[in-house]
């Protein structure tokens, strides 16, 4: 070999030395190196002496020793890395991929764990087939899958069908007939939430009896349940103006008296009117109407109204004492539409009772009455405000006895009669506004209430020729 040949042969040789100089054992320069998000990977170079990172934010390193280093995968994007090490500087591109989304598929699988139950999912359908033990799986695997797409496709088919009465239920229902077995009622559970009541009860209390009994076992109770003789209360009232000092002529004596059960709202005052200091003979309804007509004909008492209700037990009665003020409304196409707004005295009363019990007795009482001072004006019309004051209590009274309200009308509102004469000429408030002695405050507005039982009549009319009378 001539010295030509042996120069390009050195030549050839220092080349190939200085490329595996410049080269590391497990990964070559011109690949890049691949990881996930999260994710690291081990890259071996021996004799690591000094490591750069480009982009920190992207991809960091972890020295683990002089031959092994951990590229660490931050977020999405690429950077380089470069390693002084003995044989000179390798520069790598590291590329950091995102983690691969999970199948929505599997995901619901896992979630339903019913192992006969097949999952797909196309776009925002959901088909779900196979087979679940009962009907609650069925619609546990629907709601689950309604989380994964917008339509669910359900053909799951129930291998054992949900028994229509189990022994829960069937627990329940005679557990509900033990509790109301007093009461001449049948029970049919209809759901295990749900409950027909059906039969005939005496009285409004002891439908009130079975309701509540019921609801306590279950949550829905559907009653089919009448009242054989529902009782039936008479209502006599009494809107009466009285001197103030004649007041304590009636036993009323405001800030005391027996108050039970009561529930007062704003200013009104409620008392009970009962049999104290009773000296005469009689009950307190025949008492009471025997003052007043005394203290009329003393001139220190005036009834303004004495409306009588008569209502079933459990239901409402209300009365009106008073009239319609006609409010105009302006509508959008300008057209001009009447409202008609109630004022005056008005009485709600609902009563239940028990045979030889008190009356439960829940009663609201209004008294309002037009308020010129602050009246506006509508498209041309005076429209007045109503003032208004309000009593609501629940209470237990015994029939005949009374039941005492003051304090709804205000002295104050006397001094505008002398600016609106028109409130003299009101249902009831009116005559009060024209008595001067409640100007002068030295009368009251009371309300006098007693609830009566009264009894139907059970007895057939007599027969011509009965009791030992002939026919004519």
């Amino acid at each position: 070999m001539g010295g030509t040949a042996r120069r390009r042969v050195a030549a050839t040789i220092v080349l190939v030395l200085a490329l595996v100089a410049f080269t590391t054992s497990g990964v070559r320069a011109q690949d890049p190196v691949t990881v996930q998000v999260n994710h690291g990977r081990l890259l071996r170079v021996d004799g690591i002496e000094r490591v750069v990172v480009a982009a920190p934010e992207i991809a960091d390193v972890n020295l683990i020793n002089r031959n092994e280093l951990m590229v660490i995968a931050k977020r999405v994007g690429e950077t380089t890395i470069s390693v002084w090490h003995a044989r000179g500087m390798t520069t790598y591109r590291v590329v950091v991929e995102g983690a691969p989304a999970a199948d929505p598929a599997v995901s619901l699988r896992e979630l339903l764990r019913e192992p006969n139950v097949q999952v797909k999912i196309i776009g925002e359908a959901v088909i779900l087939e196979g087979s679940v033990k009962t009907a609650a799986d069925r619609a546990r695997a629907e709601g689950i899958a309604s989380a994964y797409g917008k339509r669910i496709i359900n053909l799951l088919t129930v291998e054992q069908p949900t028994p229509s009465a189990p022994a829960a239920t069937q627990v329940l229902e005679a557990q509900l007939r033990d509790a109301l077995k007093e009461l001449p009622v049948a029970i049919r559970l209809i759901r295990d939430d749900t409950v027909l009541i059906e039969g005939s009860v005496a009285t409004q209390s002891d439908l009130a009896r079975v309701q509540t009994i019921a609801r306590a076992y279950v949550r829905n109770v559907v009653t089919l349940v009448r009242i054989r003789e529902p009782l039936q209360f008479s209502l006599n009232t009494w809107v009466a103006e009285i001197n103030r000092t004649a007041l304590k002529q009636l036993g009323v004596e405001w800030g005391g008296g027996a108050i039970i059960d009561q529930e007062i709202v704003m200013n009104p005052f409620i008392f009970h009117y009962g049999t104290q200091n009773q000296v005469f003979p009689g009950t307190p309804l025949q008492l009471l109407i025997a003052r007043l007509r005394f203290l009329e004909q003393q001139g220190i008492a005036r009834t303004l109204a004495n409306p009588r209700l008569v209502v079933q037990e459990g239901k409402q009665a209300k009365l009106l004492v008073g009239g319609e003020i006609p409010i105009p409304i302006v509508g959008s196409d300008r057209t001009v539409t009447i409202l008609f707004k109630e004022f005056g005295v008005r009485l709600e009363f609902k009563a239940m009772a028990e045979a030889g019990e008190p009356i439960n007795l829940e009663m609201k009482t209004e008294v309002s009455a037009l308020d010129f001072a602050n009246a506006i004006i509508i498209s041309g019309f005076t429209i007045p405000a109503l003032k208004t004051r309000k009593a609501e209590t629940i209470l237990n009274i015994r029939p005949n006895d009374f039941l005492v309200i003051g304090g709804l009308i205000q002295r104050d509102e006397s001094k505008t009669v002398q600016k609106v004469p028109i409130l003299g000429d009101l249902p009831i408030i009116g005559a009060l506004f024209r008595s001067e002695r409640f100007q002068r405050g030295e009368t009251e507005l009371v309300i006098f209430v007693s609830p009566t039982l009264v009894s139907p009549t059970r007895e057939k009319p007599k027969e011509p020729g009965e009791n030992g009378t002939s026919q004519p």
